[in-house]
């Protein structure tokens, strides 16, 4: 097969742009610190480089929003540590009204202390942080329970906060998760109005106002342990996402950080290179048949 002129020159020419191309790939890389700046340089490797860092992103977010999580949690356990304290204030003073011993004076002194426990207890399921209820619900914007008629306000709704892939978990927690119902309220009223004036309905009164708070109790001591198993499997979940970032981020300076040696070692090769091409360019070039004659 015979090689034109033009043909010749066509292949030097693309010998000479490629070691170019070879050349300034090398510069880049060494001027950036990365293997890979543009798609065209390694496709497979780019795709895999953004699923990576899409995996890290994700994986940094959901830690926050665990943090975010914990400390909502450790907001609604300082809240129900102190009705924990006063259900259990109001238990040994309903014991003590229960005596019938006791005179005139000692019964008003335990109904103004009822009377500000109970007060205190409304005040904390009505809590506040940042303007919004905490046991509310999703109603964030309304009182959990009306201080007069105990109903309660809000809902028993529940948002949601993504902690993992496919993984929510609930960030609140509602009135009805704490006491229940407001069967507590109704009770205390009845046993302090029997305690301000006696009647035959005295002893059922005070039981029935010892068994709903026992039960408010025992609910708020489950829903404590609750919490503490919640924000253990959420400390392990934060983990899990720790470790998945630390091993993006390992495979992405793999894939991503340049190697100087080994680009060095390129440099040098693609220079030799491309000086042979030229040189052989120049020297092929450059005969005539004439110098033959």
């Amino acid at each position: 097969m015979r090689v034109t002129d033009s043909q010749f020159n066509a292949i030097m020419q693309r010998a000479l742009m490629d070691n170019n191309i070879r050349l300034n790939r090398v510069f880049e890389q060494m001027s950036t610190g990365k293997k890979l700046n543009h798609l065209s340089d390694d496709p497979i490797a780019a795709v895999r480089l953004e699923g990576l860092k899409k995996n890290i992103s994700d994986n940094q977010q959901y830690q926050r929003n665990i943090e975010n999580v914990q400390s909502q949690l450790t907001r609604y356990e300082t809240n129900i540590n102190t009705l924990e304290e006063l259900s259990q204030q109001i238990n040994e003073l309903l014991l003590q009204g229960k005596n019938g011993a006791l005179d005139t004076e000692s019964r008003a002194g335990i109904v103004l202390e009822l009377k500000s426990l109970k007060e205190e207890m409304l005040t904390t399921l009505n809590q506040k942080n940042e303007g919004s209820y905490l046991f509310s619900g999703t109603d964030i914007f309304t009182a959990a329970i009306d201080t007069t008629t105990y109903a309660f306000t809000g809902n028993n709704d529940y948002r949601q906060t993504k902690v993992g892939d496919d993984q929510y978990v609930n960030n609140n927690l509602t009135i009805t998760d704490v006491i229940g119902s407001n069967v507590i309220f109704t009770s205390l009223d009845s046993a302090i109005a029997e305690l301000e004036a006696p009647t035959v309905g005295f002893e059922a009164a005070l039981g029935t106002a010892l068994e709903s708070n026992q039960q408010v109790h025992q609910t708020i001591l489950e829903l404590l342990t609750d919490i503490g198993s919640q924000y253990n499997s959420l400390d392990r979940q934060k983990e899990t996402s720790i470790d998945m970032v630390f091993f993006a981020e390992t495979v992405t300076t793999s894939l991503e950080e340049l190697d100087y040696a080994e680009a060095s070692t390129e440099l040098n090769q693609s220079m030799i290179a491309l000086e042979a091409t030229q040189k052989t360019f120049a020297r092929i070039a450059g005969i005539s048949l004439f110098d033959l004659i």
